[in-house]
C-alpha cells in the first residue's frame, strides 16, 4: 500500500484543511448513514487479507472521533518581530 488518493487523503486531511467524515452502508443498497467527524492520529503497516484472501500489506489508520480530540491552543495576539521568532525556534 502507498500514501496515493484515499490513503493519502486520510493522513493529510488536517494540512489540507478538510474534514474527515465518517460514513457507514445502511441495509438499503446504495444508502448511507453519516457516522462522525474524525481526525487522523497515525497509521501502522499490518499484513492483511485482501479480497481474495491472499496476504498483504495494508495501512491501518488510526483515527480520533474530533468530539474527543484535545482542543487546539489558544492563539496568542503577542506581536513579535520576524527576528525574535526566529530566536525561539
Amino acid at each position: 500500500m502507498e500514501f496515493i488518493r484515499g490513503n493519502r487523503a486520510i493522513r493529510d486531511h488536517l494540512a489540507d484543511g478538510r474534514d474527515l467524515l465518517l460514513f457507514e452502508a445502511t441495509k438499503s443498497k446504495g444508502n448511507y448513514r453519516y457516522v462522525e467527524c474524525f481526525a487522523f492520529a497515525g497509521w501502522e503497516m499490518k499484513n492483511a487479507p485482501d479480497r481474495e484472501g491472499k496476504l498483504r500489506k495494508a495501512i491501518v489508520f488510526e483515527l480520533v472521533p474530533i468530539s474527543e480530540a484535545a482542543p487546539a491552543p489558544e492563539a496568542s495576539e503577542e506581536k513579535v518581530t520576524l527576528k525574535e521568532s526566529r530566536s525561539r525556534s
